[in-house]
């Protein structure tokens, strides 16, 4: 019986494995910034891959303007930080903000896309 409810213990954790984890921290001391008409905001994406072989992933974003690198090599087993300036025009008062976001493979490599 008690080998029985390890292997289901065992099969449950394994198929909730995943193969990387995408963690959008805000930068430290790092206030938004309003100039021109846009609102400039700076963060630090960690991305961690879980896997034995190099992972590539693909940054993207819908309805602002992303600086950063738009693919990200991270090695078997590693994690990288990278920063991530956002931008977008600024909204009237009382405009609702809309945000949209997904994630999923694209393209052959890993995608995610902030929800923002």
């Amino acid at each position: 019986m008690l080998g029985l409810i390890g292997a289901i213990v065992a099969t449950v954790v394994i198929s909730r494995h995943t193969s990387f984890e995408a963690n959008l921290l805000r930068a430290p001391g790092a206030p938004f910034v309003v100039e021109d008409g846009r609102v400039r905001n700076s963060f630090t994406l960690h991305l961690v891959n879980k896997e034995d072989e190099k992972a590539t992933f693909e940054l993207s974003a819908e309805g602002v303007d992303l600086a950063a690198s738009p693919r990200v090599e991270v090695a078997p087993l590693d994690d990288a930080r990278v920063t991530v300036v956002v931008s977008t025009p600024r909204r009237a008062e009382g405009e609702p903000l809309e945000a949209p976001g997904q994630e999923g493979p694209r393209g052959g490599g890993r995608s995610w896309t902030p929800p923002w």
